[in-house]
Parts: C-alpha cells; structure tokens; sequence
C-alpha cells in the first residue's frame, strides 16, 4: 500500500504525480497507488446526563421512585435472635453442669457459650438498625460488578458487589446478594433501592 510520492522500479525517478501510470523518463510501468482507508470514527461515549434526563422522562418513573419493594421490607423476624439465645444458653447449661468438676473445660464451656451469645447480641443490634432504617429510592446507572471467592477446603463462598454512578458522576460500589448480581449488568440504568446504607434492590428501565 503506498500512499506517499510513487518511485519507479527500474530507474528510480519519481513520479509526476500520484495519478501517473509510467515513468517519464524510462516508460516503465508504475506501481499503483492505494488510498489509505479512513480511520473508523470512534463512537461517541453515552450522554450521562442525557440518559437521567430520558430516565426521569419515563411514564413509569414518578410513580416507581416511590414504590418500595417488598424485599426491602424483608428482614430477620426479632423472635428468631430470642429463640437463638435461649437455645444456646440451654445447651451451654447442659455441658456447663458436669464440667464443674473440671474447672478448665467448665471454663472453656463458659467462653464459648459467652461468644455465642455475644454474636447473637450483635446481630440482633444490627438488624434491629437496619429495620428502622428509611428506605431511600434513587436513579442510578450500574458502572460495574464483580465477585470475590471467599473460602477454602471447607467451602467457597462467594461474595457480589456492585458498582453504581449517580446522576452527579460519583460512583460507589456496594455489597449485594447473589439475586441482584444476576439480575442487572453493567450500562443498566434505573432505580436503586437502600435500606440504611445497604443496597436491597434495582429496579431497570429500558432507556
């Protein structure tokens, strides 16, 4: 492909012009020229504002922005963390009990029936937080996701989290469970659900 001054083969003038067939001084034929096909143009990148703007436009959208979902509402029922205190503290009470004569497991007994309950006690705390947190809807488009693998011989655990921008450009990414991360992908634009600062939902329109 040649798109500079054309030279002959044979004697090694140059051409009159990138047009010229023959060489004007020996009469030899030219090597053709190819014009260099133009750069493909690079596609524009989408209009953030554009697409918020056509979001807020959806009949749909003033009346989806205050529909909470009903897996927003979901959470663990207080009366499961009660059960689960009494459990163990029925259990810690049953192996406690005999191992009075051995000072260092009643010990060992107490400690672990003592985190137990302690971890009950924290998640009852935090869920309870998290039930009277506001349920807050916003427009968001999805910037990315990705999965982490937790875990070793004993069993992978994966872990999903999503990546959202707002109308403003600011992105952040949040913790999300396995049913939102099959459910939107990057580029997808709609409505974000929180509950506290916990993202529980995503509801796509087609924009």
């Amino acid at each position: 492909m040649t798109s500079g001054p054309v030279l002959c083969g044979s004697c090694g003038a140059r051409s009159p012009g990138r047009l010229a067939r023959f060489c004007a001084a020996c009469g030899a034929e030219l090597p053709r020229t190819v014009e260099a096909a133009p750069a493909p143009a690079l596609a524009a990148p989408p209009d953030r504002v554009a697409r918020f703007r056509a979001l807020r436009a959806h009949p749909d959208f003033a009346a989806a922005e205050h529909r909470v979902p009903t897996n927003a509402e979901e959470d663990a029922n207080p009366l499961g963390h009660v059960l689960s205190a009494a459990v163990i503290l029925c259990v810690g009470f049953i192996l406690l009990v005999p191992s009075l004569a051995f000072p260092p497991v009643a010990v060992a007994v107490a400690v672990v029936v003592g985190l137990a309950l302690l971890y009950v006690v924290a998640s009852a705390v935090k869920s309870g937080a998290r039930r009277r947190a506001p349920v807050v809807r916003v427009p968001a488009c999805v910037a990315g996701e990705r999965t982490e693998l937790a875990g070793g011989g004993g069993g992978v655990r994966a872990r999903y989290y999503l990546s959202l921008e707002s109308e403003r450009g600011t992105r952040e990414e949040y913790e999300i469970d396995g049913r939102l991360a099959g459910k939107v992908g990057p580029g997808d634009l709609g409505i974000a659900t929180f509950k506290g600062e916990a993202l529980v939902d995503f509801e796509l329109f087609a924009v």
